[in-house]
């Protein structure tokens, strides 16, 4: 791409050294190089425009204000609605017009007899098309306006006569058709003028199109940041939100001694009051759940993801009906996972996921309650 430009860049300065030599070729190429560069100036122009009048401020001011809201009310189509119409659209239209008669000239120039009088011919009918639409048009709009004498004298001429308009219409249209697809081979087969038809076309994609949703994007370039930072930041919370809610969702019955001790604590102390405290080796099920991050409760100690980090887990210290018990808190589900009284006695543990480090009595503060 950027090979191709540079390529142009050093044709229309070879062009404009060697207009004299090739005036008609080194116009073909030039006027589509101008038409480019008037949409690269009004764009531009348009733009300094958009600062001037306090665009980004505005957008920036509106998402401050508003939130997402304001990110909405910021997009705009800005002063790119300025880079077509009115003096910009008539400069375009003379230079297109400007070329389609350098490649006439190229035309007939290098076409034989009898192809230079089937494109006068054709040239002919278009003509007339294009006064019959022009006539037509401003009959419609009221800027050409007939006196009821004018308009008898003009009807006199056919009294009896049955005019088919359905049939005029369809003759018309079949004409301006042909005529314009006529204009269209020929310019095609002639290789002088096909490649003044491509880029004639293509300056016109190019200030028509890319160059006002080039300058479009440009101007809403705050709002589309913000957007998609949002968007990417909506997602992660959706994400990690999931991924907890699914962590503490497969814990509900893995716990004994968190069901046992919310049944009857003293029950769960005596149960267990002779077992071994196991100080970390966990299940081939724990093992992968830690692994996953995941918060794991077994029947001696509990791997606990993420704690005290955004968006991880939280353990309080909870005064229950029946006993005191540690409980983890994801932000969305509260769940008991040990007494206090056999967590405080070493009977039960409680590891970071990540570290491995045992998490003291003293890092764990007391549940507010009502």
């Amino acid at each position: 791409m950027v090979q191709k430009v540079k390529g142009l860049i050093s044709r229309t300065g070879e062009s404009i050294k060697g207009f004299s030599s090739d005036p008609i070729n080194n116009l073909g190429f030039l006027i589509p190089m101008a038409i480019c560069l008037t949409s690269i100036v009004t764009g531009i122009v348009t733009y300094i425009m958009f600062i001037v009048n306090g665009g980004y401020s505005s957008q920036v001011g509106s998402i401050k204000e508003n939130g997402l809201d304001g990110i909405s009310e910021g997009f705009t189509s800005g002063t790119t609605g300025m880079m077509v119409p009115g003096i910009v659209g008539k400069i375009l239209l003379a230079l297109v017009v400007a070329e389609l008669i350098v490649m006439l000239i190229n035309y007939f120039k290098n076409r034989g007899k009898g192809m230079r009088i089937a494109m006068i011919v054709d040239l002919v009918v278009m003509g007339v098309v294009i006064a019959l639409s022009t006539v037509v048009f401003w009959i419609a709009v009221g800027k050409l306006v007939f006196s009821e004498e004018q308009l008898y004298q003009a009807l006199g001429k056919f009294e009896g006569v049955t005019i088919n308009l359905r049939a005029i219409l369809i003759a018309y249209v079949a004409v301006t058709l042909v005529s314009v697809i006529c204009f269209i081979v020929f310019t095609l087969i002639t290789a002088e003028c096909r490649w003044m038809v491509g880029y004639t076309a293509l300056s016109l994609v190019f200030a028509n199109i890319v160059m006002p949703l080039f300058f479009l994007i440009l101007q809403n370039i705050i709002p589309l940041v913000s957007g998609a930072v949002a968007l990417v930041v909506i997602g992660a919370l959706i994400f990690f939100g999931i991924k907890i809610v699914a962590s503490s969702g497969g814990e509900g019955g893995s716990s004994p001694s968190s069901s046992d001790s919310s049944s009857g604590g003293g029950s769960w102390s005596s149960s267990h009051n002779e077992k071994k405290v196991n100080t970390g080796n966990l299940s081939e099920r724990g093992e992968k759940k830690r692994a996953n991050k995941e918060l794991v409760i077994e029947e001696t100690c509990a791997y606990v993801p993420y704690f005290n980090r955004t968006l991880g887990f939280k353990l309080w210290k909870v005064h229950g009906m029946m006993h005191d018990y540690i409980a983890s808190d994801n932000g969305i589900i509260t769940r008991e996972i040990c007494s206090l009284e056999w967590f405080e006695k070493g009977k039960f543990h409680i590891y970071e996921s990540e570290s491995g480090r045992e998490i003291k009595s003293s890092e764990i503060p007391w549940m507010k309650q009502n």
